[in-house]
C-alpha cells in the first residue's frame, strides 16, 4: 500500500487518537504529521502477520506522549500516596457522554492527567505500565487517573445536563 493510500485511509483513525492528546487541532496535526513520519520510516519494523491497527495506534499514542514531553520537560503529575480507589468503579458514566463532548472535557484537562486517562481508558494500559511508560509511580498514575475522572465528572455538572448527554448519544 502506498504512503498517500496508507495516510488517506488512516488519517481520521490518527487524528482521533492525537486529539486526545493534544489541546487543539493544530497541535493533533503538528503529531499526526510527525505520527505519519515515523509509521513511514519505521514500516520495515511492522510485522505483517499482526493487525496493522493496534501497530500504528501504539506508534501514535507513543508520538503524542513524545509530543507532552517536549511541551514540559518536567511533567507535574500529582504524587499522591493515601488516595482512595474504588477499583470497581469505571468508566461506565462517561460511556454514554457524547463524543464531542467527552473529547473536549478531556482536552481541557492538564497535560499530566489528560496522558493517563488516555493511556488506561482509550489505549488499555494498567498503572504499572503507565507509570514505566511516563517514568512516574503507580500511585501516581492512580492518583492522576482518579483526578481526571473527578475533573470530568465535576465538569459535566448537574445529574440533569449528565442524564441529557447520555439520552444524546442514544
Amino acid at each position: 500500500m502506498s504512503q498517500k493510500l496508507i495516510f488517506q485511509k488512516y488519517y481520521g483513525f490518527v487524528m482521533s487518537i492525537t486529539l486526545r492528546y493534544t489541546r487543539d487541532k493544530q497541535q493533533a496535526e503538528e503529531v499526526l504529521n510527525d505520527s505519519f513520519m515515523k509509521i513511514f520510516s519505521k514500516i520495515n519494523l511492522f510485522n505483517p502477520k499482526e493487525s496493522f491497527e493496534p501497530w500504528l495506534a501504539k506508534v501514535v499514542v507513543n508520538t503524542s506522549l513524545d509530543f507532552l514531553r517536549k511541551q514540559s520537560k518536567t511533567p507535574s503529575f500529582l504524587e499522591l500516596t493515601h488516595q482512595e480507589f474504588n477499583t470497581e468503579e469505571d468508566l461506565s458514566n462517561f460511556s454514554q457522554l457524547n463524543c464531542d463532548r467527552l473529547l473536549q472535557l478531556i482536552q481541557e484537562l492538564p497535560p499530566q492527567y489528560k496522558a493517563v486517562f488516555n493511556l488506561y481508558v482509550f489505549e488499555g494500559y494498567k498503572h504499572k505500565e503507565i507509570a514505566q511508560l511516563l517514568d512516574i509511580s503507580e500511585s501516581t498514575s492512580k492518583s492522576n487517573y482518579s483526578r481526571a475522572k473527578q475533573s470530568i465528572k465535576k465538569k459535566i455538572g448537574s445529574k440533569k445536563e449528565f442524564q441529557q448527554l447520555q439520552l444524546q448519544s442514544i
